[in-house]
């Protein structure tokens, strides 16, 4: 009887929930960091027009605009990265593994160049969480090559 039953659906594991939170955090933050630039430029822009009404007084204040929206525009691309990958995460999709691998690998190397130790082992951290998540049959649902039991 059990020959004729459907297997199972694999679950999710738990380090596939961990990375996903994590992507959901760093979402959170991202948006958090956008409002602020935003903030800032309302703010400072109408303070600058105010308090310093001669144009070559307003050049500071322009330069530090012009770079917050220069970050944000060449921040969306990644934003929206991020938010498909969270979403694969959370479906099973085995490409956004192997992109959370890469970029976690790129950012353990920025670290090590760095030294700081937190976002070192914050990175390490999810390095070996998307590592562990590449094997699991939850990211591999639809990959003929994979073999659990090899």
């Amino acid at each position: 009887m059990e020959l004729l039953s459907p297997s199972p659906k694999p679950v999710i594991p738990w380090q596939g929930t961990v990375l996903g939170l994590i992507g959901v955090a760093q979402i959170l933050f991202s948006i958090l960091f956008f409002f602020v630039i935003m903030l800032g430029l309302t703010v400072g822009g109408l303070f600058s027009a105010f308090a310093l009404p001669d144009v070559e007084s307003l050049l500071p204040s322009l330069a530090i605009g012009s770079i917050g929206v220069l970050v944000v525009i060449f921040g969306l691309p990644f934003f929206i990265l991020k938010v498909l990958v969270t979403i694969g995460l959370f479906r099973g999709k085995r490409w956004t593994v192997i992109v959370t691998i890469v970029f976690a690998a790129l950012g353990l190397m920025m670290h090590l160049g760095s030294f700081n130790l937190f976002w070192l082992t914050f990175t390490a951290i999810e390095l070996g969480l998307a590592i562990v998540c590449l094997r699991d049959p939850f990211y591999n649902q639809n990959n003929p090559a994979y073999r659990p039991h090899a």
